[in-house]
């Protein structure tokens, strides 16, 4: 501490702000296997939603309905990337993780462990793109 600065100045006092909204000792709920093969269902549809508006705008003959595709291509592209399920669908279930363990040893254990990372950046990328909208 510097001679000239006296104790409890703002320099000393170390803060933690946190995450906004949440409480202490109280954890984020954990998706349930259910709920991850719903959000994973989901993601699917908006995929397939997706390649369809993609196949009219690369078929389409009149001007006004390929650009119409488009946009809505653009729709679709955007809420696949930023959807909470998108975070959701990217982890895996209790039998998943059960399945890794038994036929992969050790390897199924650090495939678990890279999922949860895996899972984590997604969720990264998700509240990034979602503060660049």
């Amino acid at each position: 501490m510097d001679h000239k600065t006296k104790p409890g100045s703002p320099a000393d006092v170390l803060e933690h702000y946190g995450v906004k909204g949440m409480q202490w000792g109280v954890r984020k709920k954990k998706p349930t296997s259910a709920e991850i093969h719903s959000a994973r269902q989901r993601q699917a549809q908006r995929a397939r939603e997706l390649q369809r508006h993609d196949d009219v705008a690369s078929t389409a003959s009149s001007p006004a309905v390929r650009a119409k595709a488009i946009k809505e291509a653009r729709r679709v592209a955007i809420e696949l990337q930023t959807s909470e399920d998108r975070v959701t669908a990217a982890r895996m279930t209790t039998g998943e993780k059960v399945a890794a363990t038994i036929l992969g040893g050790p390897l199924g254990l650090a495939v678990i462990v890279a999922r949860g990372s895996a899972a984590r950046a997604t969720a990264r990328e998700v509240d990034n793109l979602r503060t660049q909208l």
